[in-house]
């Protein structure tokens, strides 16, 4: 790929667009069911640059972290869900970078 510079850009594969989705909290269900001691275990790693969370499909990963999200005082947020076409590296990589420039900024709790 070539920069309107002359210059030579990243190489990043054309089908490296992302949607903005990948880069959202998953919307909190309604009838969300909280998970206190997860959530206890997030904010006590919360100090820490990465939090990776791991678990089998519908164990529900997705939902823990937006309630968590939701949780925090008007604090930043980086979101990036993956599927299965990040398990090419180039793509998953250059998701990850562009992630924090999706930053979610979570309202601040009302008190």
């Amino acid at each position: 790929m070539i920069r309107d510079d002359g210059g030579v850009a990243e190489r990043v594969p054309h089908d490296a667009r992302f949607a903005l989705a990948k880069f959202r909290p998953t919307t909190l269900p309604t009838t969300l069911l909280t998970r206190p001691t997860l959530l206890e275990r997030l904010e006590a790693g919360g100090s820490q640059r990465l939090t990776v969370v791991v678990g089998s499909a519908g164990a529900g990963k997705s939902v823990l972290l937006s309630s968590w999200a939701a949780t925090r005082d008007g604090g930043v947020t980086s979101w990036l869900s993956c599927d299965e076409a990040d398990a090419d590296p180039v793509r998953f990589w250059a998701g990850f970078i562009q992630a924090p420039a999706g930053e979610f900024r979570c309202p601040a709790r009302p008190r």
